[in-house]
């Protein structure tokens, strides 16, 4: 028992200090800078029905989420009007327009302002409307901006009390929520491999390991369950390596591993606590936070270990750093006035902003694909809830309910 306790306090501890088509042109310039989103219509031709119907609102409700979109109104016609689609395309940058081929495909064609079509797709209606319209909108945010899009990926998340907790598994838009571990131990931080594989700490043993769950077969297999802190685990995207943060050796250091938990190289040797290592997207660099200063600050070091150097400045005490997919921001946490906040980290400028939003007390954070949207535990009156928000834009999206307790969520790759 007081293995397990101490165990718990030392992760704890930890937690706290990491917390026809075209050719494929860029329509929208997208930049740190942009805030302003491009008006866009969607027009239903045919006759009423309900496939279509969860089709359009899904797609609508997508674009919007995607934050480059403002769906500015759903329109239908029963048969092509030449007038009404103009009349639209004068109002709005681009028209979305839906129409069911023999009842077996449902088109959507994209026209502009000219009202020149800039991209036409079908889909077999055999698939479910709501997965359609994702299909949909990420082939518009990615034919428009060059973007990768996210309306297709999912949310994994931790939920219960202090006696057991289970992983989940949601849509990025809050549908289809599903449970998928059931055993009665705490777990936390979980972190996708891949689509069908993703990682979590398990106090099954007593001690934090780190376990590997397929989500296919359902099973759990342990990477990393060394005596003592088994934690915060990330890959890299272009190596089929890991990176983990051990105490096998006394003190919480990073390790540099192979997937199947092969201990390649031991890469911290500081007194003070080093964890939170996350890859850079080239998988050359990696971001971690350590207080061998003193106080918990921000540093990247080379992917052998070498060449560390502190990137946080101005702030007395910064965690849990994770690098966005395009390389270009480090979003890391800072705590001020008691409370812990968002900060990005420009990797071209080498300069650090916090976060101008309301949030309130933020933790474990994770980048959408799109590099654009960031989910994060909101911390309100002793409750926990998922949230996602726009960096962008600064836009806030409330993902889990206010009395589930949820928290820990990390973004699918």
């Amino acid at each position: 028992m007081n293995k397990f306790y101490n165990a718990v306090v030392v992760l704890f501890f930890l937690a706290g200090i990491c917390f026809s088509q075209e050719s494929q042109k860029i329509f929208l310039s997208i930049s740190k800078e942009f805030k302003g989103k491009t008006g866009i219509s969607i027009l239903y031709i045919g006759e009423e029905n309900r496939y279509c119907s969860t089709f359009i609102k899904t797609l609508s409700r997508d674009l919007n989420y995607s934050g480059y979109f403002t769906v500015q109104g759903l329109f239908s016609n029963k048969t092509t009007d030449v007038s009404l689609i103009k009349d639209l395309t004068e109002k709005s940058e681009f028209v979305c327009i839906v129409r069911l081929l023999n009842q077996q495909m449902i088109e959507i064609k994209l026209v502009d302002t000219d009202n020149s079509e800039r991209l036409k797709k079908v889909y077999p209606i055999s698939t479910l409307p709501a997965d359609n319209a994702h299909s949909a909108c990420d082939d518009i945010v990615y034919y428009l901006t060059g973007r990768q899009p996210i309306a297709k990926t999912k949310i994994a998340y931790v939920s219960g009390g202090s006696g057991s907790s289970q992983i989940f598994i949601v849509d990025y838009d809050g549908e289809n929520k599903i449970q998928i571990t059931d055993s009665p131990c705490i777990k936390d931080f979980p972190k996708f491999l891949s689509d069908d594989k993703l990682t979590y700490i398990s106090y099954k043993t007593g001690y934090p390991s780190v376990v590997l769950f397929d989500l296919a077969n359902k099973q759990e297999m342990p990477i990393f369950s060394f005596p003592g802190i088994n934690a915060f685990v990330d890959f890299s995207k272009v190596n089929s390596e890991m990176v983990v943060v051990l105490s096998k050796d006394g003190n919480p250091e990073i390790y540099l591993a192979a997937l199947d938990g092969n201990i390649l190289r031991r890469l911290t040797h500081s007194s003070g606590i080093d964890t939170s290592p996350c890859f850079s997207p080239d998988g050359r660099y990696i971001v971690f936070s350590s207080d061998r200063s003193g106080r918990p600050q921000i540093y990247i070091m080379d992917r052998n270990g070498a060449g560390i150097r502190r990137i946080s400045y101005g702030y007395d005490y910064a965690v849990a750093p994770v690098w966005s997919p395009d390389g270009k921001y480090i979003c890391y946490l800072i705590r001020t006035q008691g409370i812990f906040q968002m900060v990005i980290y420009d990797t071209g400028s080498k300069k650090s902003s916090l976060l101008p939003v309301k949030i309130g007390w933020s933790e474990s954070v994770s980048w959408a694909p799109d590099s654009r949207h960031i989910v994060f535990t909101r911390r309100q009156n002793y409750k926990c809830s998922i949230w996602i928000v726009d960096v962008f834009t600064g836009e806030l999206r409330q993902l889990t309910g206010d009395k589930e307790n949820c928290y820990s969520p990390a973004w699918s790759r």
